[in-house]
């Protein structure tokens, strides 16, 4: 697969999993209030930035995909940030985007340098060290 195939295939997964949260919240607020309601903030957020913080991530560490851990901390990344934004949700906290995408930001950067440093070990299973590679 060339590069710009797996962007596009990477964008693609993002554009349909924001128009998935759209449409569940959609279908949810309709199927309960009988109307379609504006979505609030926390929840615009969390379908906004879940998906690009995956995204960002896979991007950076595309070359690892066979390993678990990559996956096992793609899941665990964004059951944090739903559950932020579930918390938020739930409080009626409602900050402007710029206090949700400044802390973000700031915490991708270690949670970068601590994947890296658990992928690029020599511990991690079969993918670590493919046949023919020693």
């Amino acid at each position: 697969m060339t590069q710009t195939t797996r962007d596009n295939i990477i964008y693609l997964g993002v554009a349909l999993a924001i128009v998935a949260g759209f449409t569940t919240y959609m279908f949810w607020g309709e199927g309960t209030t009988g109307i379609i309601r504006g979505i609030p903030d926390q929840i615009l957020w969390g379908i906004f930035s879940t998906p690009g913080i995956i995204a960002l991530l896979l991007e950076a560490f595309w070359k690892f995909r066979r390993r678990l851990a990559l996956w096992v901390i793609a899941a665990a990344v964004a059951a944090i940030n739903i559950s932020v934004v579930a918390f938020a949700y739930h409080r009626r906290w409602d900050p402007p985007v710029l206090w949700w995408s400044i802390p973000t930001g700031f915490c991708m950067i270690p949670l970068f340098v601590v994947i890296k440093r658990i992928l690029g070990s020599d511990c991690g299973g079969p993918a670590a060290h493919p046949p023919g590679s020693r």
